[in-house]
């Protein structure tokens, strides 16, 4: 699915779009909403 294809796959808060890592699941839910990987 598409909201398991943006999560790592070692660490379930690494952005694997990018590799951003963020502390918890808020920041990483921020990192995914802010739009910064919209195609």
């Amino acid at each position: 699915t598409i909201h398991m294809g943006c999560h790592g796959f070692r660490d379930p808060f690494e952005c694997n779009l990018c590799g951003h890592r963020s502390q918890d699941r808020y920041e990483f839910s921020s990192h995914i909403t802010r739009g910064e990987h919209r195609y």
